[in-house]
């Protein structure tokens, strides 16, 4: 079984022309009908109905297809798997992150990226943003989603979104009934609930 035929076929078969699927392939039309004209002389009959518009598979066509999906994709999960084992640094992308900006927008874009890349598999770890810098500059990080600016000549630093910080304070406290834009400074000697310095790791499914 030639997986380029069978490629070729899936392809034929989700773009419904010769014209388009050559294209999209980068091959020249004659040499991708003469691989699907192989396949199905391996198979032993048509999978493709050449007399309609646009093309569509015969009922044996149509089973063969949903099948060559299949290899195909379980072809690139093995590929996947092996270059995970023989090349695990290249496969691996580590993301440090503060835990309040992965939120629902941010973990949409990671589950993104794992559909696109199923070969790289994506870790987070959990540390403060100041850990972050640390971390990419020691190489046990690739990228870090942070909340402060890092102005360093070794880091560059891309804005994502920007947002509003809120004091939220106990009503007998005196700034709470100002209902104004107060300074960090007003702040500066005061207790405050913070996220832990520890630090976690886990993969993205």
């Amino acid at each position: 079984m030639d997986l380029r035929r069978l490629k070729y076929f899936v392809t034929v078969v989700e773009l419904g022309s010769f014209s388009r699927a050559a294209a999209h392939l980068c091959i020249s039309q004659p040499p991708l009908s003469q691989r699907i004209q192989e396949l199905e002389n391996e198979m032993g009959g048509e999978l493709i109905d050449r007399r309609s518009r646009p093309l569509k598979t015969t009922v044996a066509g149509a089973l063969i297809y949903q099948q060559a999906k299949e290899i195909l994709q379980r072809t690139e999960q093995m590929q996947g798997y092996a270059q995970r084992m023989f090349h695990p640094e290249v496969n691996v992308i580590k993301i440090g992150f503060v835990s309040a900006n992965f939120h629902a927008h941010l973990a949409s874009v990671v589950r993104r990226f794992i559909q696109l890349c199923p070969e790289v598999e994506v870790q987070v770890v959990e540390m403060n943003s100041i850990q972050q810098v640390e971390a990419l500059r020691a190489g046990h990080i690739d990228i870090g989603i942070g909340r402060i600016n890092v102005v360093a000549d070794d880091i560059e630093q891309i804005t994502l979104y920007q947002e509003q910080l809120i004091a939220v304070l106990p009503q007998t406290h005196p700034r709470a009934k100002r209902g104004c834009a107060v300074s960090l400074a007003t702040f500066n000697g005061g207790r405050f609930i913070i996220y832990t310095n520890q630090k976690k790791t886990e993969p993205c499914r």
